[in-house]
């Protein structure tokens, strides 16, 4: 049987960066201006592909209109919705202008269109490897668990397996964003394709003004206070083991300030008055803000607190964020983390989901000043070792010449 390849590790990945002259044509359900996690990353490995000599071209959905976002990407919006008659379209383009192409999907079953279940483009990606094309997927999703409660869901679970069973056929190498997903697609890898994880890079910066930094900090937290930030979405699953641990933190220890950043935090933090109104001076809400903004919110902040429902995996953008930044992440850990993440100063796990026994051990880290600043010394070292864009782009390249 196939075995997940996982390109990273505490070292360096070894190889090149994208040799000038390599072409990547990039196919994907969302990209800028557009929002959304996965309109960023495929902005963020496009452009790092571009800026080390490949040739990159966008394919995505829109309007049939060519951009340049960056002056070194051309985005070509040919794609419409996905219908059957725009694969066609994109088909007479291509055959047209009789260039090979490195066809790199970004696939989440969710994203294509016809309610999850468009098998069209996976059918049209298959004739398109025949026709000398080739094929490597991204998979940042894999499909509906038969656990849903809705047979709807069961169903389109079982239609997301038979795509992934396609895509997997006829891709010359298949990526995933963590393991977990890595080991779910086995089942369907039949023709025993490498499977590599390929971790989410930060689409926040990596650097933020220390003046500024230092100014946020101040109208923050008094000295002798300490500032904890959790950045990320605010939606029930979070809150459900979010609020319980910050409320039995904030009665452990009376020093901490947490700072909720990015959009829905102000909405977040309402809820939470309501159900804990003697702590209004304790959490702090930063509303929407841009990257740059949100850089110079986790640099203000002693550590971050990430406490993940189903745990800690190489898919967590807010994780990615954090480490980039220089900061002690500290988050909750599953049978989903992978065991990069316990070899590292960088990251404090929390293996248990029990809201008082996350605030203690929480309390524990704030408490050791050490260990702060320990995290802190290894965080963006370790980020970038491991999962910057241009780490992707070696594995990519490597990925291209196998």
């Amino acid at each position: 049987m196939a075995t997940i390849s996982k390109h990273f590790s505490c070292e360096p990945v070894s190889g090149e960066l994208p040799a000038p002259g390599s072409r990547w044509d990039f196919i994907t359900c969302e990209f800028p201006p557009e929002v959304g996690g996965l309109a960023d990353y495929t902005r963020l490995i496009a452009e790092a592909l571009a800026r080390y000599g490949a040739q990159v071209e966008i394919w995505a959905p829109g309007v049939a209109a060519p951009e340049n976002p960056s002056g070194k990407l051309t985005v070509q919006r040919g794609f419409g919705r996905f219908r059957p008659g725009d694969l066609l379209k994109v088909s007479r383009v291509w055959k047209a202008a009789g260039v090979r192409r490195n066809m790199f999907l970004q696939w989440t079953p969710t994203g294509y269109g016809y309610k999850s279940l468009n098998i069209f483009i996976c059918l049209w990606l298959a004739v398109e490897v025949a026709r000398g094309h080739r094929l490597f997927v991204m998979f940042h999703e894999f499909a509906y668990s038969f656990s849903e409660p809705k047979l709807r869901l069961k169903i389109a679970g079982v239609v997301h397996r038979l795509m992934a069973l396609i895509l997997l056929s006829c891709a010359r190498k298949a990526f995933v964003s963590a393991a977990e997903i890595g080991r779910q697609l086995q089942n369907y890898n039949f023709r025993r394709r490498d499977i590599t994880v390929l971790p989410v890079p930060s689409n926040v910066p990596e650097s933020a003004d220390l003046q500024d930094t230092c100014a946020i900090r101040s109208a923050f937290v008094k000295p002798g206070e300490l500032l904890v930030g959790h950045f990320g979405l605010y939606h029930p699953g979070m809150e459900r083991i979010l609020t319980p641990s910050l409320n039995a933190l904030f009665n452990r220890n009376p020093n901490v300030k947490l700072v909720l950043i990015g959009s829905g935090s102000e909405l977040y933090r309402s809820k939470f008055f309501i159900k804990h109104p003697e702590h209004t001076s304790r959490l702090l809400s930063t509303g929407g803000c841009d990257l740059f903004r949100i850089a110079q919110l986790i640099s203000a902040c002693d550590c971050m607190f990430q406490p993940y429902p189903d745990g800690l995996t190489t898919k967590r953008t807010s994780a990615m964020a954090a480490i980039a930044n220089g900061k002690l992440l500290v988050c909750t850990a599953s049978e989903k983390t992978e065991d990069i993440w316990k070899a590292t100063e960088a990251v404090h796990l929390i293996n248990s989901s029990k809201p008082s026994e996350i605030a203690e051990e929480l309390d524990f880290v704030l408490s050791v000043p050490e260990r702060l600043l320990a995290g802190s010394a290894q965080a963006s070292r370790f980020y970038r070792q491991n999962f910057s864009v241009e780490q992707t782009a070696k594995v990519l390249q490597a990925g291209m010449e196998t």
